[in-house]
């Protein structure tokens, strides 16, 4: 088991002992997935020293960028707009994928 399995694991655990119906990972996963895939978020957020235009960048890329996951930001940067909620799937649903402070506070 690898640290983001572990992560994953102790959310399930505090999830499940604060809700009446148990979820699992793949549940929780799906709650951020569907956050990140939805939300809005204000234009100053985005780091214009990259380089970057604010056409490049979603919430997700920006929660990644700014928890120095730089290596999701790239991937969903290189992804064309239709593509990049699948991208953001891929990566969300990985076994790899380490949650952030952030996806502490959707899930509880």
């Amino acid at each position: 088991m690898n640290t983001s399995s572990c992560a994953f694991k102790f959310i399930e655990y505090i999830v499940n002992n604060s809700v009446v119906e148990k979820v699992n990972i793949t549940q929780i996963k799906q709650i951020l997935l569907d956050f990140y895939i939805n939300a809005n978020y204000p234009n100053n957020l985005i780091p214009y020293e990259r380089g970057s235009d604010n056409n490049n960048w979603n919430f997700f890329s920006l929660v990644q960028w700014y928890s120095f996951q730089t290596k999701n930001t790239e991937k969903i940067h290189s992804q064309v707009m239709n593509k990049k909620n699948s991208m953001i799937e891929d990566i969300i649903m990985h076994e790899s994928y380490m949650p952030t402070e952030l996806d502490l506070l959707i899930i509880l």
